[in-house]
Parts: C-alpha cells; sequence; structure tokens
C-alpha cells in the first residue's frame, strides 16, 4: 500500500485534478480493524471470540431491540463513503478512530466501489471467506497473487477438513443446547420457525444482512448449485436428528448442511457463534463429503491417529479423528482462473512450468526476469555474468 501512495502522488502531481480518481483499500479481518474496545478488550485476541462479539452488538436482531446498546461505530459507518484516495489498513484505523465509525464495516462495503482491494490471498482462495468478501468483485476484474510460491497450500487447506475426538464430542454438546433454543423459540416464538420452515419450503432465496453473516458455504463456488432444501432437514430438530447421525447415504442432506446450520442460527438468533465452532466444522466436513465424495484422486478420507498436534512443550504426537485431505491445488486455483479475465501470478522460488502444471493451467507468461546482481562495487567487471541463475515470473 505504501507503494501504492507514492504511485498515485506521482499520478497527482502529473495529472493534477484532469486525472481519474482511484480509490485503494486495504482489508483484513476484525482482529486488525476493530476499534470497539470493549470488544476488543474481551476478546483475548481470538478471531472467533471477536466475531461473536461484533455480532452480539450488529446482528440485525440485537440493533431492533437495543438502539442504544449497539456499536456506536458501526451506527455510524452506514453514511460513511470513502473518497478518492489510497487506505491502507492502518489509515481505515486511524479514520475511524478520529471519526467515530467503523473501518471493518466501510472497508467491507467499500470493496463493491474500490478500484483496488489489498487483502490476504485466504479472503479469494477460500470459499468460506471468498463467499463474503470477494464473491462481488467483477469478472473483468484483475487478479494478482504477489509472492504466489506457497499458493498451493493456501488452497488444499481451504478444502481440507480434519475432526478429532473432542470437536465431535463439543459437537454433540452444541445440538443439545440448540435443541434447547429450538424448545425455548417454539415456546415463545413459534411463529418464527414456522417462517423459517416456510423460506425453506417455498425454496425462498436466503439473503441475511452483512452483519448476520457468518461464514460462506466451504464448497468451491461452481460446485455449489442452489437446490431446494430436502424436506426432511426444513424443520430445525429434524436437521439435528439427522445431523447427529451425519446421515452417510444421503448426499442431498450433507452438501445442505452447511446451508442449513447457518440458516437455524440466524432463525434462532444465535450471537455468541465461538460457542458452536465444533457443530460447524462438523458441517463443514459433511458438506465437503457431499459435494467430493467422487473425486477419489483429489480427495482423501483417513481415519485413525492421523492428526498432527503439539503439546505445551511443542512436542508432535498424532490425534485420533477423521480427515477429508484436498491433494489437489488446482481445483482452487482453476475455479480463480475461470471466474476472472486476468489473473496475474507472481513466483519467485519454483518456475512458472512446475507450477503451473501442479494448478492445471495454462499460462500466458509476460516476461521471465533473471536477476542481477545488485550494488555492484566501482571497478568491478559490470558485463560478468549474473550470479543469480533464479528466475522470477
Amino acid at each position: 500500500m505504501e507503494t501504492l501512495k507514492l504511485v498515485y502522488n506521482h499520478r497527482c502531481t502529473v495529472l493534477g485534478d484532469g486525472g481519474p480518481s482511484i480509490l485503494a483499500v486495504g482489508f483484513a479481518s476484525r482482529m486488525e480493524l476493530c476499534i470497539n474496545s470493549n470488544v476488543v478488550e474481551t476478546s483475548s485476541k481470538n478471531e472467533d471470540t471477536m466475531i461473536a462479539g461484533c455480532r452480539k452488538l450488529t446482528a440485525s436482531w440485537v440493533r431492533e431491540v437495543a438502539i442504544e446498546d449497539g456499536c456506536p461505530f458501526f451506527k455510524n459507518a452506514d453514511s460513511v463513503v470513502l473518497s478518492p484516495g489510497i487506505y491502507s489498513i492502518q489509515d481505515l484505523v486511524d479514520a475511524g478512530k478520529a471519526n467515530g465509525w467503523c473501518p471493518y464495516f466501510v472497508a467491507k462495503r467499500a470493496l463493491q466501489s474500490a478500484n483496488i482491494v489489498v487483502f490476504g490471498p485466504e479472503n479469494m482462495l477460500d470459499p468460506m471467506f471468498a463467499g463474503m468478501i470477494s464473491k462481488e468483485l467483477k469478472s473483468d476484474s484483475i487478479v494478482a497473487f504477489d509472492n504466489a510460491d506457497h499458493v498451493d497450500k493456501f488452497c488444499t487447506e481451504a478444502l481440507t477438513v480434519s475432526l478429532d475426538i473432542s470437536m465431535l464430542q463439543g459437537a454433540k454438546r452444541n445440538m443439545e443446547r440448540l435443541y434447547q433454543e429450538i424448545e425455548r423459540v417454539g415456546a415463545n416464538d413459534e411463529d418464527r420457525l414456522c417462517a423459517e420452515y416456510t423460506r425453506l419450503k417455498n425454496d425462498l432465496k436466503y439473503d441475511p444482512p452483512l452483519t448476520d453473516l457468518w461464514l460462506a458455504n466451504p464448497a468451491l463456488p461452481e460446485d455449489f448449485t442452489v437446490q431446494p432444501m430436502p424436506g426432511h432437514i426444513r424443520r430445525p430438530e429434524h436437521f439435528l436428528f439427522h445431523l447427529d447421525l451425519l446421515c452417510p447415504f444421503n448426499t442431498n442432506f450433507l452438501r445442505l448442511c452447511d446451508e442449513r446450520l447457518n440458516s437455524l442460527l440466524t432463525t434462532l438468533k444465535i450471537v455468541d457463534t465461538d460457542e458452536f465452532l465444533c457443530i460447524q466444522k462438523l458441517c463443514h466436513f459433511a458438506t465437503l463429503w457431499g459435494n467430493y465424495f467422487r473425486m477419489t484422486d483429489e480427495f482423501q478420507i483417513t481415519t485413525g491417529p492421523c492428526l498432527v498436534n503439539y503439546d505445551e512443550d511443542g512436542n508432535k504426537y498424532y490425534d485420533r479423528g477423521v480427515q477429508l485431505l484436498c491433494t489437489d491445488p488446482s481445483l482452487v486455483m482453476v475455479s480463480i482462473v475461470h471466474r476472472f479475465g486476468s489473473v496475474c501470478i507472481n513466483v519467485k522460488e519454483v518456475s512458472a512450468d512446475s507450477f503451473t502444471t501442479k494448478m492445471n493451467f495454462e499460462p500466458h507468461v509476460c516476461e521471465d526476469i533473471v536477476p542481477s546482481r545488485r550494488g555492484t562495487q566501482r571497478g568491478d567487471n559490470e558485463d560478468s555474468e549474473d550470479i543469480d541463475e533464479g528466475e522470477n515470473r
């Protein structure tokens, strides 16, 4: 972003007011952008706890009944429109503190109108984050991955889910609490449950407000097709019953687990989402398995002591559990290449041929750059051979 500021300032100097306006925005998680001291202090530097803390103040149903007790920075963010310029993460935080608006939601809304967006690779590669962050980017956007030598690791991790024994036990506890919430809501506000059932039955579009979103579907966008919710999981208690069994032979149920859970948590007006990470992980596992179980070359499922963990002293050991492992990074990258017209990838430590073979697409190499030795002292032979034979493509 600092380099971009230099370029932007130079353009303004050369072109003056006649030059085209540019809006460039840096984007990051709430951990880096939240300025609400109450949320920051109670999160203990944990992203999931911070998301839950933010949701407790900004969810649509919370704002309906607690107008005075919500987040003051979020309230002021609605009217903020960033003027042309370059906004790094620190710039957004400083401006938010100075003017009393939320840097996270201002930046998130600005993504749709910004000319340049800078964020971490997970916001583009991981469907759970991309479905909320980068899905609105236009198909003619130019996507650039810098220092992409290890982007294959991001791609495989995005479609890999591991469940250990404690996670499964936690999911069971989550189900018990959801059963209690369903019973409570059914006794006090049955119309809410009926409205959700009607929406699922009639296949009405589920488009919650920006503040109510938790995580998007973990499957790749082109692999997840919108379809009616099966009748046997429209009622919340039926959904939890089948989830408890994991219903391994019903692929329609598995593919829709994540969507159904998000709908249920919103219907029940759950705000402490950090307490439901176990059942969320279980639904992610089920959704990915339901979408990709036929792709036996690209996915592996292992059970037993297969999950790497570390004790307090840093010693590695293996936990018992089950893991759905993606072994083909090209699944994610090809999805990006097909979605956008131009994708620029900068790799330094691996050859372009090796990288594109692994990622399964045909590149158009703009230029091969062989770095020359820098800082040649006076008197050295300027025509000497370059000592660095690495390639930067």
